[in-house]
């Protein structure tokens, strides 16, 4: 859905949407939308604009960051490892405020859903509107970085 909203896609769809015996909350494709538009399990959604963010190895990892035009001081990052191995990154998001936390919401593993993750954020440092932030994506993630 990243790419779909950096080209200016204005609606998607996914069919047909399968659910499984225990409901349509428990397969991957599901748990993939619910990145952009219910990752904290209580219906928050990511920015509605699109905003330009690049990662330092984008070969193997794509980010797609996105602003609010309700609160201007919040950007949204989805993070994406294709790689089969975990990968540190520098994401850059040009444009942005001055953000100084970072909380993380991820979908990895074998269980389809998006989970938010404990311990340490990564740390996000910003000057003259571009935010930086090095973050560890684990083995074949994706992950919905809420700054603030």
């Amino acid at each position: 859905m990243g790419i779909f909203g950096r080209e200016g896609v204005f609606a998607a769809t996914a069919w047909p949407l399968q659910c499984s015996s225990t409901g349509c909350g428990s397969n991957f494709l599901v748990a993939a939308y619910d990145l952009y538009r219910n990752y904290d399990a209580n219906g928050a959604v990511v920015g509605d604009t699109a905003i330009l963010a690049t990662t330092s190895e984008s070969k193997m990892t794509s980010v797609y960051a996105f602003a609010s035009s309700t609160n201007a001081n919040a950007i949204d990052v989805v993070a994406i490892n294709k790689n089969a191995s975990a990968q540190s990154v520098s994401i850059t998001i040009a444009n942005a405020p001055a953000l100084t936390t970072a909380k993380l919401y991820r979908l990895s593993g074998t269980t389809p859903a998006v989970a938010a993750v404990t311990g340490t954020p990564p740390t996000v440092s910003c000057s003259g509107g571009t935010c930086t932030l090095v973050y560890s994506m684990p083995a074949v993630s994706a992950t919905t970085i809420t700054l603030r």
